[in-house]
This record gives C-alpha cells, structure tokens and sequence, in this order.
C-alpha cells in the first residue's frame, strides 16, 4: 500500500495541484459566506483559517488514494468526473467528521454540502475546458490538411470514434459531421459533431463537403445498409470502412480502429449465438486429431479445438508447407495444458496411418482432408478416388479398430444428388463413415454444408484477380446460386454438430438462402470500385460435375436438433443395409483407381446410384469407345 500511495503522490503534477488547491480554498471560503451572513460568519471564519490546510491536505489525500491525479485533464470522460465526485464525497465526510469528532472547532454542516458541490463544479469545470481547449486545438491543427471524414451512425460506437477523432492529433483527419437514418437526430450535435442528415443525403453531403473517408459506426450493419453504402461512395471513388466496438477503440490506434468493408460483410446473414456447452465436454483434455489441418477448413479446425483445451492436439497434411504454416501460427497459443503434435502424412497411406493411431491414440477425429477443386477432381478421377474415398475408408476403419469414440467427416453439399465425381466420392465417404458408425455404435457422423467465404482456391478469390487485372469476370451461368457461410461460423457449428451428434447421422448446416453468383460479382465489383453495370461479365456454362443450383437435404425428412442452425439425417441417412452395400463395391473401387482404370467412375456411379434415396445420373456420358469391363461393376 505505501509502494501504490508513493507512485501515485510522485505522479501528482503541480500543475494540476495548485489549481485544484486554489479553488478547493475558494469553494471552502465562498460555501462559508454562502451559508453564513453578516457578524455570525466571525467564528466560523476563524475555525476555517485555522484549519484550512488540514482541510486541504485531506482533500488532497483521498484524490492521491483515489487516482484522481492520474487522470489527463485533456482526456477527461464522464467516467474521470465520476471519480472526481466519489473522491471530493469522500473528502468532504472527512472534514466535516474532523469538526465534530475532533475538537477543532464547529462550521455549520450545510457549509460542507455547498462545498461538495461547488468544488465540484470548479475543479471539473476546469478539467473540462482543458479538453475542449485541447479537442479545439487538434480540430483547428487537422482542419486545413486533414482527411474530410463523415461517421455513419450516431449511437454508440459513432460517438466514441468521433471523440476518439478529436483528441488523437496523430489521426489528421477532420470529422465534418454524422450521418444517420433516425430522424430524431438530424440537425442535433453528438459529441460536438452535427447530424447532417440520413441515407438519401450521403451522396450531396460528400459532394458538399468534398468528403474523403467515410466510417461506418453502426452496431452490426445489416448487408443491405452496408451494400447500399458502399454503392453511394463508389461514385466518388471512396472505399467506407466499418468501426469497430467501442471497447476496441480503446486499445487500438485510431487508423487500425476501422476496417475496410469486405465481402463477407456484404454477403453476411444473420448469425445465431454459436455457443454450444458440449463441445467444451467433448474437447477439454482429450486427444484430437485433425486429418487435413493446413486446409482452410483443418486450420479453423485447429484454431477453434486449441480454445477448449484439449491435451494433445495432432495436425495431419500431406502438405509440407500448409502443415508448417498452421504449427507455427498456434505454437505461440498452445497452453501449458495443450501439446501440439504436427503429422506430415498420407491418408491414403494405411501402415503409415496405423503407425500415427498406435502411437498417438486419438481420442477424437475430425477428418477434413479431401480434394474438393471440382473441375480439378473431375479430371482427375481416379486421384480423387483414393484421396477422398480410401482415404476415409482408412481413417475411419482405423477409429473405429481403435475404439474411438467420435468421428467426424467434413462433408459437403455436392454429396446432395451428386452431378460430378467430387461430390459422388463424397457421398461414398458419407455411407463409408455411417456404416462404421452402425457397426461400432459409436458416434461417427458426418457434417454436410455448402461454400465458405475465403477458402484457398475457391471462387471469390479467382473472381478478385479477374477484376484486379482489368479481366471479363467469368461466370459459369447467370442463375447459378451457392450456399455462402464464413469458415469460422462453420467450423462453430461443425463442432456443435459434433458434440450432439449419434452414431451414423449427417449432420447438416442451415446456411440461409442460396445467394446468386452473379450477385456476388456485382456485389465484389462495387467493393472494389468498379462499375457493375458497366463491367463484362462472361458466362462460360457448366463445367463438368458442377450443378446449376446446389442442394443440402436428400428426403426432405431431416429433424430439428436443439440448435436451429443444425439438422440431422438419423441412422445413416436411412440406409438399412450398408454393410452389404459397400462390401466389396468399394473395394472394387478402390483396386479400380489404383490401377489407373479409366473406368473406375462408372463404379463409383454404380456404387452412388445404389445407395440409399439417391438416382443421380453422371453428367457426362461415356465414351463411345469405353467398354465398361462387367467385373468392375457386375
């Protein structure tokens, strides 16, 4: 305790001390006079000079204990003069107690309520007109050179960046005013910052006022508001970018404090509370591990199953690169409690995969490796065959030997009615991992969603080349609609999925309403400051085994879970015989595609086509010059 008085009496400056001692006296001398008039005031007075600094040494004392004098008066909030308050409370039922307790003469107790009240308004009044010297000064500094900047929002987060703007002299920027859609608050001053006016007045206020920034202040923007935003500023070739929290403000400079609005902001739907208890009792301590960890999908894995705790965490890619980049990014966040074990394998490799089982004994599997490139794995058949379908066939048969008790596959909704080979070994890894699910009764499910935003390879990225160097932006058909979620959302709720989920169920997310993708062209196209309109747009068609519209249910006859944004197929998808299904069909696959056979997709149709609720036809036909050897699918 004396250590902490001592730096805090060292951190009293001067200048701020002999004000405050100045009109402490004052406030104590004018509260006097005004409770006491005329010849009674004599003896009063004499008590008050002969303690006057006792009195103020008390005073002084509690704003030392209290931490008023660490307070910068140019900064000073609500929250400082509170403190301020508490602490000249505090001083004055002391001093008013001294008169009473002690013999050192009487003063009228009113005198001591006047005094709290006055030496309040004194010493905040000075406090608070510093800042506003101080908040003129940076404002008049930044007025000729500055960026001209409008906030959009005047609630919360508008106000705190529109004082953060004002005392953060190293920000040049030069807040011209506010803009807001709530009527009530046009024409009003907000931190001493006028609403200008709402939506329809942005594009004339940034004409007007030659307008250079906007930043956007409201409280989880819907996509529309945002949409409509980023199309008014396009015009005058200005990028707006979204504030953040106000408690983010706090602990970041004022040019990290707002973002630049991505895409994901454009195309975001409303996401529900993500928290789920059980996935903390399916993690905490266990041993986990992660087929496919340097892949978009794998490293969210890793990310989010590091925050519960597990007690070992194993990485598995056969990607050297992709494997080092997620080990270093979490070797910095592993716990004391975590160990984290990167695998540089094969999942297609069976001695090598039962070697990391023996040695490692997973607890828990989430299997995310798999070739996924569509038109890459269309071409490449029988790779996709063994990566995808032998590889799960491995990994699973594997947990299932070693007694573990949740398995969980990253599936996908090309397995729905499948058109191309990418989503029919898909499908087969589905009925793969319910049949070991049935025969073992352990929980081994599979989780099945549509396209996530910002994956390596995928659309949106290829889309942002094509305009960034000037292209025709290429798109297969002009009502073509995917599924779109956020990798970290999907991943909450793969892991939701996972901790509710039985033996043999597919799992599936509720991502919203399909989006078109020329909507997200157009949508990236205003982000990027080009004109949707006017940009060339291609549409190529349908490459083979992509689909025009995307699908995430097979019956119809899915069942709501205890989270909404979760459905469950039970019981292997209503497969009753998987068993005698698969046996000897996937092997047969399997031989097929390692052989190199340029047949082996007529077997995986056949295998998809018998399955249970499916009668897919491949999208491409055979070749005239194909022979379909009958013991490959007899």
């Amino acid at each position: 305790m004396g250590k902490i008085s001592r730096s805090r009496f060292g951190r009293v400056n001067p200048r701020h001390l002999l004000p405050d001692l100045v009109l402490l006296t004052i406030s104590m001398y004018g509260s006097l006079f005004l409770r006491v008039s005329g010849s009674e005031v004599g003896p009063f007075l004499t008590v008050l000079n002969r303690n006057l600094i006792l009195f103020l040494a008390i005073k002084v004392a509690t704003f030392v204990a209290l931490g008023v004098y660490d307070i910068i008066w140019r900064y000073i909030s609500m929250n400082d003069a509170a403190k301020l308050f508490g602490a000249l409370t505090l001083g004055s039922t002391f001093t008013m107690a001294g008169t009473f307790l002690v013999d050192i003469g009487r003063i009228p107790r009113a005198t001591f309520l006047i005094d709290l009240i006055l030496s309040f308004c004194l010493l905040a009044g000075i406090r608070f007109s510093r800042r506003l010297v101080f908040d003129y000064s940076a404002r008049k500094g930044t007025r000729n050179h500055g960026k001209r900047v409008l906030i959009y929002g005047a609630g919360h987060s508008g106000r705190a960046m529109a004082q953060r703007l004002n005392i953060d002299t190293s920000a040049t920027f030069n807040l011209v005013g506010f803009v807001d859609d709530n009527p009530e608050k046009i024409n009003r001053v907000i931190a001493g910052v006028k609403v200008l006016g709402g939506h329809r007045q942005l594009a004339d206020l940034i004409r007007a006022f030659d307008i250079e920034e906007v930043l956007v202040a409201v409280t989880s923007p819907s996509s529309d508001l945002l949409r409509r935003i980023v199309e008014t500023c396009r015009a005058f070739e200005i990028r707006p970018r979204l504030v953040g929290s106000p408690e983010s403000l706090e602990s970041k400079k004022t040019i990290e404090a707002a973002r630049p609005i991505e895409l994901s902001d454009l195309l975001h739907r409303n996401v529900r509370n993500l928290h789920f208890p059980e996935v903390a009792k399916l993690l905490a301590g266990k041993r986990v591990l992660v087929t496919g960890a340097g892949g978009s999908i794998g490293s969210e894995l890793v990310r989010q199953i590091l925050a519960h705790g597990p007690r070992r965490l194993m990485l598995l890619d056969h990607s050297e690169f992709n494997l080092y980049r997620i080990d270093d990014e979490i070797r910095f966040a592993t716990s004391a409690n975590s160990t984290v074990i990167p695998l540089l394998a094969d999942v297609t490799n069976e001695s090598q995969m039962e070697q990391i089982f023996e040695a490692h004994r997973p607890e828990i599997v989430f299997h995310a490796a798999a070739y996924k490139h569509v038109h890459l794995v269309e071409a490449n058949a029988n790779a996709a065959i063994l990566n995808n379908v032998l590889g799960t066939k491995i990994v699973v048969e594997l947990s299932g030997r070693y007694g573990i008790e949740n398995f969980v596959l990253v599936s996908t909704d090309k397995a729905v009615n499948p058109v191309g080979v990418m989503g029919a070994t898909k499908r087969v890894c589905e009925l793969i991992v319910a049949d070991v699910g049935m025969r073992t009764g352990k929980n081994y499910c599979a989780v099945r969603f549509g396209n996530v935003l910002g994956s390596s390879g995928s659309l949106i990225p290829l889309l942002q080349k094509q305009i960034e160097n000037g292209e025709p932006v290429t798109i297969t058909h002009r009502e073509t609609t995917r599924y779109f979620m956020l990798i970290p959302e999907a991943v909450s709720l793969v892991l939701g999925a996972a901790a509710i989920s039985e033996p043999a169920d597919v799992m599936i997310l509720r991502m919203g309403d399909p989006v078109r993708i020329l909507d997200v062209a157009r949508s990236l196209l205003t982000l990027m400051g080009r004109d949707p309109e006017k940009y060339p747009v291609v549409f190529t068609g349908l490459r083979p085994g992509e689909k025009l519209h995307e699908e995430l249910y097979l019956t119809g006859l899915e069942h709501e879970t205890e989270y909404q944004d979760i459905l469950v197929l039970p019981n292997g998808d209503g497969a009753d015989n998987l068993e005698n299904l698969l046996a000897g069909t996937v092997a047969t696959l399997i031989d097929a595609a390692k052989a190199g056979h340029a047949d082996a997709v007529y077997v995986l149709w056949k295998l998809v086509r018998s399955g249970p609720n499916l009668k897919p036809e491949p999208r491409r036909a055979p070749s005239p010059q194909a022979e379909r050897p009958p013991e490959l699918l007899n």
